[in-house]
């Protein structure tokens, strides 16, 4: 599983392209953007649900052309099964992750089974101004991709929620 919010989408399009192939591969993905204008890769949707990939869009604002799911990304969590049998990878921002995390452990993700990324922190990207920091590790060193496990072991959680 996959969840994306605004930009997250990019670091994830390649897992996405990787796994259309690979038809053992189940992929479920939970995209949302604030509305549908800033939705990244409109014009691949159609061939990632073709390869049977279940993409769900949400917008938080709705226009007039938009006929999908509207509110946070979080709202697909209550109207969608999600797929908790393998890994989840969660790319967005810092807001999102407070809610998104929480739903995922309620579905039924393990912690060592959700990866967050927290490339957001970073700022020099050489570990010399320390703004990644979280807990003992440095994002730009050790992660940026660290899975919920990691990050409550690291005393992390408050940081991010």
């Amino acid at each position: 599983m996959l969840v994306a919010g605004g930009m997250g989408i990019v670091p994830l399009r390649p897992v996405i392209l990787e796994k259309l192939n690979d038809k053992n591969t189940k992929i479920q993905v939970f995209y949302g953007a604030k509305n549908p204008q800033e939705l990244l890769f409109k014009n691949d949707y159609d061939d990632w649900k073709k390869a049977d990939v279940d993409l769900q869009l949400t917008v938080d604002q709705k226009t007039p052309n938009w006929f999908g799911n509207v509110g946070i990304i979080t709202t697909l969590c209550d109207k969608v099964k999600m797929l908790c049998d393998g890994k989840c990878f969660v790319v967005g921002p810092p807001i999102m992750l407070k809610f998104i995390i929480p739903k995922l452990v309620a579905a039924g993700f393990k912690d060592e089974d959700i990866f967050v990324s927290l490339e957001r922190r970073m700022h020099c990207g050489l570990g010399v101004c320390q703004h990644c920091t979280v807990g003992s590790k440095y994002v730009c060193h050790d992660g940026p991709i660290f899975s919920w496990q990691e990050i409550k072991q690291m005393g992390a959680v408050a940081e991010m929620m």
